[in-house]
């Protein structure tokens, strides 16, 4: 439905599915560069583990008790769960971003009439998934 109206919040004509497939496009964008941040997060306190791993086996090597290592180790423990939960949180909203925003381009594209699928792939590996795209340009 072709919307000319006030209420549709543009002088020129707008199409419901058009402006849905943009702002499934903006938000797939968002979620994508949330995940992105997320991911970041998942570094620093994966670096922050292993810093924490290293010091413990540094005093191992030197012969230090273990009351001494106790707060190092916890350290690690703790960054490495908090590294795990945002790698994975991070991955998934880069994942949900990319689908979401291919959604919004196809949604938009079938409402101005030059659709065109883009076949976008998902399959299963051993090691997690892998995801193929193809175009044209």
């Amino acid at each position: 439905m072709i919307e000319t109206s006030r209420e549709s919040g543009s002088l020129f004509a707008t199409s419901r599915l058009a402006v849905r497939g943009q702002r499934e496009q903006t938000v797939g964008i968002g979620l994508a560069i949330a995940g992105g941040l997320g991911l970041s997060v998942a570094l620093y306190f994966g670096l922050r583990a292993h810093d924490a791993t290293a010091t413990v086996e540094r005093g191992y090597a030197s012969g230090a008790r273990w009351q001494d290592l106790a707060a190092a180790d916890a350290r690690g423990e703790s960054s490495a769960t908090i590294a795990k939960a945002f790698g994975i949180g991070g991955g998934v909203a880069i994942a949900g971003g990319v689908a979401l925003y291919l959604l919004g381009v196809r949604t938009e594209r079938s409402a101005t009439g030059s659709f065109r699928i883009t076949p976008v792939a998902v399959s299963p590996t051993r090691n997690g998934a892998q995801v193929s795209i193809a175009w044209q340009f």
